[in-house]
């Protein structure tokens, strides 16, 4: 009987807590939502103490928070600064450190540590815990593999990262074509175009995704236009004055359209450049 009576007042307690707990929490929340949030660096030593046996769940309530946060500053089209950045990157360390089998913040991380904060080898380090963990992912060893191509113009090690994801269950054939193109000096703008066209099929994030498919659809305009010159050079014996005559002379209908709104044009040394320099130029107001 005493210990019915016992267990009654500590479930009766419980419940009082817990309704007055979620009710202080709700209007909290309701609060936040109202204004603009703030992201608190977390002590990974005082976290990884406290969560104990919890740190799955941890994890996943720290990323959600993290996502939220920087989801709120996508839509308030508000700047993420450096410190800002810094701050991301490390929560995403912590919950791989806590979770490093939880795929989504290895994702999250490449899509917006390489093309927004321009941070590749941040990218690369967060991947590499993933790399150990995940040995069945294929998409993180290429990730990696790109991060060092396309970011850090290191073919050698880009090779070596899509030799892995090509050995792995499900990849896609064109790895192993990639690998095979960088481990032989086989890089350059086609090599380029086909590591963007396989990202872009992985990449989920929307602005990451126009990102990549912008950048794809420039490249795609200079490797035509290398083509096409160098057909005009076989020809003709001589470099082309300009790229308009190439259209002149009846080898293009007409010259690409460069998506951040440049021109392309044939540089000092004879290369195929667009004056957007790859960035989207800003419009003048008429």
């Amino acid at each position: 009987m005493y210990h019915q009576a016992l267990f009654f007042i500590l479930f009766t307690t419980l419940v009082c807590g817990y309704l007055f707990t979620l009710n202080q929490l709700t209007s909290k929340r309701d609060g936040l939502i109202r204004q603009k949030e703030e992201l608190v660096a977390l002590p990974p030593a005082a976290v990884k103490l406290l969560t104990l046996d919890y740190r799955n769940l941890a994890a996943d309530l720290i990323f959600s928070r993290t996502m939220s946060f920087y989801g709120g500053m996508v839509d308030r089209a508000e700047k993420v600064d450096s410190k800002t950045w810094g701050l991301i990157y490390n929560r995403l360390v912590l919950v791989t450190e806590l979770d490093p089998y939880f795929a989504d913040p290895y994702y999250f991380g490449q899509s917006v540590l390489t093309w927004a904060a321009g941070m590749p080898r941040e990218a690369n380090i967060l991947l590499d815990r993933g790399l150990k963990s995940r040995t069945d992912d294929w998409f993180i060893p290429f990730f990696m593999g790109f991060n060092y191509f396309y970011f850090l113009h290191d073919d050698a090690k880009a090779a070596t990262y899509l030799m892995e994801a090509s050995k792995r269950p499900g990849s896609s054939s064109l790895v192993g074509l990639l690998a095979a193109r960088l481990a032989t000096k086989g890089g350059g703008t086609e090599t380029a175009i086909l590591f963007l066209r396989q990202l872009e099929l992985e990449t989920e994030d929307p602005q990451s995704k126009k990102d990549i498919r912008d950048r794809r659809m420039a490249l795609e305009g200079i490797w035509v236009l290398e083509q096409v010159v160098e057909r005009y050079r076989q020809k003709f014996g001589k470099q082309p004055e300009d790229l308009q005559i190439l259209v002149e002379k009846g080898l293009l209908n007409q010259l690409p359209v460069d998506p951040y709104g440049g021109t392309f044009y044939l540089n000092d040394q004879g290369k195929v450049w667009t004056t957007s320099d790859l960035r989207l130029v800003k419009k003048t107001e008429q």
